[in-house]
């Protein structure tokens, strides 16, 4: 529902140190 307002900046990948995904962060403007 929210997708088309995603915009890529907001979007922040965490990785360990082996370049393993383990979070998410997701922002949206207000």
């Amino acid at each position: 529902m929210y997708l088309p307002l995603i915009n890529e900046q907001m979007v922040s990948l965490i990785t360990d140190s082996e370049d393993q995904l383990i979070a998410v962060g997701l922002s949206m403007p207000s």
